[in-house]
């Protein structure tokens, strides 16, 4: 692996600390020693500069509403998202970071994983890594027989390097990983399970760094495209071997990190009716509307762009709005509203903030300027270390959440535990939830959240903060009532 100057993350705990390995046991001692050393950088490398010493922005207070939650499933490893492919079955799918999609179905995880292609990625680090199978997607005429995305998937990986990529970036070093999507479909003979005969790639990625790596996968309902996100490449500060020296991969158009993209990933050759170009490796379509396509050197797949680690987003169908939860740096953590072309401003901000990419400081900005994008909602570390998007909630086992985005923050420096937070979209105000004594997430960290076919809303969460153990699970929203 390539040496990475500072400390980054989805958040930025280290996996190391200049003494050596850190040991990530289960209980909360070890817990508020991490949030020590959160800004440390690993072995031998300088420490990020101090959060600024005051709030930047005011404290997250807790809310009216208490949450209560049932366990869905257990002795999981990393688990970071719950999907449906809403066929019918009620069969919930969950992905592991560490290669696994796994079935739930009737309250139980099938012995038999959908899809296992840990045996394609690059090998994890157990105490800590940003690596992995990140996000999978069913197409979204997954269950029409007509249609040429019957039965397909498609999956995020990060792989070893192997021959050109479709996307790359100046770099003196060796790259560490490819960022890869992949299309699946469902065997023959049996729907619990994928033919990994049918693997077809989309697109592969060069990754100067092991950390910032996005990584989430959605289709959106109105168009039928395919988004997924994309890191800055990783380091810190969008600087650093693999980085724009003068404004970082964020800014720049030419290169596909610090982005969310959108494509057609179906072959083109089984959508010939399609007035979408063919992208430049024959594997799948751009959108002919997407902004920058008639942009001269600006990368035609881009969609929204100046994002540091956009780890996880989605799609309130409802409003068909895009939200964007993007993990920021030292101070300010931001969620963003997704429209077409947007600029969010990293590495030239932070949240609202001016952001200095020479010493990871943040200033206010007295003169916004109109073409960045401010967040709709942010909060500093002082609340978190990595915010987790969420969903939109439109269930109906909690009325009262209705409308509300749902979401969280890896790990509270004070809380010591994962924390879970919501934000009515139109005014950003983040207030957090009550979780009562028997607080499911206490002493655990936050890993993803997902939305099933009625709008209910699931938690992910680990005892471990990398990729190993059991001490994941899955907890579902079932009541929510004013505390």
């Amino acid at each position: 692996m390539k040496t990475m100057r500072k400390l980054p993350f989805v958040g930025e705990p280290p996996a190391w600390s200049r003494a050596g390995r850190i040991s990530l046991n289960r209980n909360l001692a070890a817990r508020a020693v991490l949030s020590l050393l959160l800004l440390t950088s690993l072995a031998g490398l300088r420490a990020d500069p101090t959060p600024t010493p005051t709030p930047p922005v005011p404290l997250i207070q807790k809310g009216s509403i208490r949450l209560n939650f049932s366990t869905v499933a257990s002795g999981l490893t990393a688990p970071l998202e719950v999907s449906s492919p809403a066929d019918g079955s009620g069969r919930l799918f969950i992905n592991q970071q560490t290669g696994q999609i796994l079935i739930l179905e009737n309250g139980s995880i099938l012995p038999t994983p959908f899809l296992d292609v840990s045996g394609r990625m690059v090998p994890l680090m157990p105490d800590y890594d940003e690596r992995g199978l990140l996000g999978f997607a069913f197409h979204p005429d997954f269950n029409n027989a007509s249609a040429p995305g019957f039965h397909k998937i498609y999956t995020y990986t990060s792989e070893p390097v192997s021959g050109p990529a479709d996307f790359t970036v100046p770099d003196p070093s060796p790259f560490d990983s490819q960022s890869v999507i992949a299309e699946w479909k469902v065997s023959e003979t049996d729907p619990n399970v994928i033919d990994p005969a049918t693997r077809r790639e989309v697109m592969r990625i060069d990754e100067p760094q092991f950390n910032h790596k996005g990584g989430k996968l959605a289709f959106r309902a109105t168009d039928h495209y395919l988004y997924f996100s994309l890191g800055d490449g990783g380091n810190a500060n969008d600087v650093g071997d693999g980085h724009n020296p003068n404004k970082g991969n964020g800014q720049d158009k030419t290169n596909v990190l610090g982005k969310l993209l959108r494509i057609d990933p179906l072959d083109p050759a089984l959508t010939m009716d399609s007035h979408d170009p063919i992208s430049a490796n024959g594997k799948y379509r751009i959108p002919r509307t997407n902004p920058f396509v008639h942009e001269p050197r600006s990368v035609a797949e881009i969609y929204v762009y100046g994002l540091r680690n956009p780890y996880r987003f989605s799609f309130d169908a409802t409003a068909d709005q895009l939200i964007i939860g993007d993990v920021g740096q030292n101070n300010i953590e931001e969620v963003d509203i997704g429209a077409s072309g947007s600029n969010y401003g990293w590495n030239r901000k932070e949240g609202t903030f001016l952001f200095n990419p020479d010493d990871g400081t943040i200033t206010p900005d007295p003169f916004p300027r109109p073409t960045l994008t401010n967040p709709v909602a942010q909060y500093s570390h002082f609340d978190g270390i990595a915010v987790i998007g969420g969903f939109v909630y439109r269930g109906s086992l909690a009325p009262i959440m209705s409308g509300k985005y749902v979401f969280g923050d890896l790990f509270g420096p004070t809380s010591g535990s994962g924390r879970l937070f919501s934000t009515n979209l139109t005014n950003g105000m983040i207030t957090e939830f009550h979780l009562g004594q028997q607080n499911p997430l206490l002493g655990t960290f936050l890993k993803g959240f997902g939305q099933d076919d009625s709008g209910e809303v699931y938690v992910c969460i680990d005892s471990n903060i990398g990729p190993s153990g059991t001490g994941g699970k899955v907890l579902k929203i079932v009541r929510a009532e004013r505390h």
